[in-house]
């Protein structure tokens, strides 16, 4: 039976590969259907080879099992959601990327393989991690266990969203799922205008930055603020000049891409990340932002108010190595821009 390799890579954990006292270990979580495994043939990593008899296999309840152990007449019950540790003897994997290879069989389906890229990153000790309870990640303490985490780790106190009338091991987790995802996105996104914030841009310039260096590509960043809005602040007050972000935030989001990344990185500062696009595309975009800007009527309680904004552009050059590189030309432009008049767009 032939399965996508793009399906298949969904089984493998991004991230779980690590270094151990006698070689590598990686993780496997089943996220397609219940299943059997019925072989265990090998892995390669980075072009080596480890066969099924060195290969042992640690379920998420503690029981081990060699890879040569494994077979249809003796196989590993793989139903959904389970987590697998396969560890891999005689091999090393330092800091940096690494292609990883697993071959092995599932009843009903033969035999499978993928094939993933994954890195070892260096040891991080104030790492924060989401409470999990290998016992039952589904039960009331370990989901208040989460939900205080989560509360703690933003700030912020949530009430209805502790409410359920229903037993979360029925939904199989996909509710306490979603409710993952939405503080996901209120820890990256800006609560006053519904764009990124600065946490997300920096992740997304630092992934860009990551894939421009692998597949020798470019991108532009454009960076902006708002002219005097201090004096709007001064003149109309806080609310007024709160007003007047989120009026920005939604005009920005009507003129950015899908893969673009519109973020609050500041006060009355912005970042646009433009993957794929030089520096000629990057300048026709910022353009067409300040015309809206300068088009657009912004107001509080009945006041009119006139906004502007100016802004920096630049564009990945070949030698810069780090985003900040990146970060540092752009702003320098939105400065250059400042000075020679504002509203307008220097690159």
């Amino acid at each position: 039976m032939k399965i996508p390799s793009l399906v298949l890579r969904q089984l493998y954990t991004n991230g779980s590969l690590t270094p151990t006292a006698d070689g590598v270990a990686f993780s496997l979580k089943n996220r397609l259907t219940d299943a059997q495994l019925t072989g265990l043939d090998s892995v390669t990593l980075d072009g080596t080879t480890v066969a099924s008899d060195k290969l042992t296999l640690t379920l998420d309840d503690g029981t081990t099992r060699t890879g040569d152990s494994i077979s249809p007449a003796s196989p590993v019950d793989f139903p959904l959601r389970r987590i697998v540790t396969i560890h891999v003897p005689g091999v090393t994997a330092e800091e940096g990327v690494h292609k990883l290879e697993l071959a092995f069989a599932i009843q009903g389906m033969g035999k499978l393989s993928f094939k993933v890229k994954d890195s070892v990153a260096p040891p991080r000790p104030d790492r924060v991690t989401v409470p999990r309870d290998r016992e039952d990640d589904f039960s009331d303490a370990a989901i208040k266990a989460r939900q205080a985490f989560v509360e703690e780790y933003t700030g912020s106190s949530f009430e209805h969203i502790k409410q359920y009338s229903f037993d979360p091991h029925i939904t199989g987790g996909n509710v306490e799922a979603q409710y993952h995802e939405e503080i996901y996105r209120l820890m990256t996104v800006d609560g006053l205008t519904q764009i990124h914030n600065k946490r997300y841009f920096e992740e997304m310039l630092e992934r860009e930055v990551s894939r421009c260096a692998r597949y020798g590509r470019s991108f532009s960043l454009i960076l902006f603020d708002i002219d005097h809005f201090k004096l709007v602040n001064d003149t109309h007050g806080h609310l007024a000049g709160d007003a007047v972000l989120r009026r920005l935030g939604t005009l920005m989001r009507t003129r950015v891409r899908r893969d673009d990344v519109l973020a609050r990185v500041g006060g009355e500062e912005f970042a646009v990340i433009l993957p794929e696009v030089g520096l000629e595309g990057a300048v026709g975009l910022a353009r067409k932002m300040n015309a809206l800007i300068d088009d657009s009527r912004f107001e509080f309680e009945n006041t009119a108010m006139d906004i502007t904004i100016s802004l920096g552009v630049a564009t990945w050059q070949e030698g810069m190595t780090v985003g900040d590189e990146l970060v540092k030309r752009a702003d320098e432009k939105l400065y250059e821009a400042k000075d020679s008049g504002r509203n307008r767009v220097c690159y």
